[in-house]
C-alpha cells in the first residue's frame, strides 16, 4: 500500500509540474500577443521544456517525496528551472 501511495504522490507531482509549465507557456505566448497564431509552436515550446525539467529534476532530487514537502529544499526546483530553461 505504501508503494501505491508513493506512486500516486509522484504522479501528482508530475501532473502538477506539467500543468504549471503549460500555463507558463500559454502566458508567455499571450504576453507576446502571439497566442492566437501560435498553433503547434506552443507544443514545440512546451514539450522540450517539460522534458528538460523532468530530466534535470530527477538529477537534483526534486521528485524525492521526502524533500518535496520541506521548505528548506526549495533550492531544488529553483535550480532545476534555472538549468532546464536554457535547454
Amino acid at each position: 500500500m505504501l508503494v501505491k501511495s508513493k506512486q500516486l504522490s509522484l504522479g501528482l507531482l508530475l501532473i502538477g509540474d506539467a500543468f504549471t509549465l503549460g500555463v507558463v507557456t500559454i502566458i508567455g505566448f499571450a504576453s507576446h500577443d502571439t497566442l492566437g497564431s501560435a498553433g503547434f509552436r506552443i507544443m514545440a515550446t512546451f514539450l522540450p521544456l517539460l522534458t528538460a525539467w523532468v530530466l534535470v529534476s530527477l538529477h537534483l532530487g526534486t521528485y524525492d517525496l521526502a524533500c518535496a514537502s520541506k521548505a528548506n529544499q526549495l533550492w531544488r526546483p529553483a535550480w532545476a528551472m534555472i538549468l532546464a530553461a536554457p535547454l
